[in-house]
């Protein structure tokens, strides 16, 4: 969303509700197995799943010089919440572990949207037109691994450990359209999405086993994201 007047405008752009969610199939009469610290003697089954959701806002300050180009600087947060589950069964009982790790980066951003064609250009075939954007970001990251342990039998185990550091994130996209009237447009397009030093819930889950340990962090990562989009933009003069 944009409201402005003449060459000045702000904009809030919001991305949320994505959500992944995947099953691992059951493995039957797994024996002796060790998650985390905690080794499991004569199990049954065992059972897993995975969950992970991102959200992200932000909002900029727009200008634009040229017909064809604005700029823009603004202020960005993004959100991703990774989570495995293992659930393991026994002749008498069953223990839950769940390995999470809440993640948040927040900062400044700049860039810029270039009109290639269409409206505002020299070329203007029809009502086409196609954009290209890029915008980068230096944010403050904070994460927490986190770690439980719940038997049926009742109690509890806890673990984890909090994680800090600055990360560069970026984002590509390019837009293609068609303006149907003069305040309304049809557009389709493709965005590249990449942040470093994000926390990931499997690699926590493989580190404390590694290490027998639940008090530690797994070694950070790059996030990357690629998103097709479709939708209408509606402008009022």
């Amino acid at each position: 969303m944009q409201v402005g007047y003449a060459d000045w405008s702000v904009e809030g752009r919001y991305l949320t509700n994505l959500h992944w969610k995947e099953t691992i199939p059951a493995v039957n009469a797994p024996g002796n197995v060790q998650i985390g610290s905690f080794s499991n003697f004569g199990a049954t089954s065992l059972i897993g799943g995975a969950e992970s959701k991102f959200d992200s806002w932000e909002a900029n300050l727009r200008w634009q010089p040229l017909t064809w180009l604005t700029a823009f600087v603004g202020y960005r947060e993004i959100k991703v919440s990774d989570s495995t589950q293992v659930t393991i069964q026994f002749p008498a009982f069953s223990a839950l572990y769940t390995f999470s790790t809440p993640w948040k980066a927040r900062g400044g951003q700049i860039g810029a949207e270039v009109r290639l064609f269409g409206p505002g250009t020299s070329w203007q075939p029809g009502g086409f037109f196609g954009d290209i954007d890029a915008r980068v970001g230096y944010y403050n990251v904070k994460g927490d691994s986190i770690f439980s342990l719940l038997p049926s039998t009742g109690g509890s185990f806890n673990g984890g450990a909090t994680y800090s550091a600055n990360a560069l994130g970026y984002e590509l996209g390019a837009t293609f359209g068609y303006r149907i009237s003069p305040n309304i447009e049809l557009r389709a397009g493709y965005r590249y999405l990449s942040i470093e030093n994000v926390l990931f819930a499997n690699d926590y889950f493989a580190q404390a086993t590694a290490n027998a340990t639940q008090n530690a962090n797994p070694s950070p990562r790059n996030l990357t994201m690629q998103m097709a989009t479709f939708g209408t933009r509606i402008m009022f003069p």
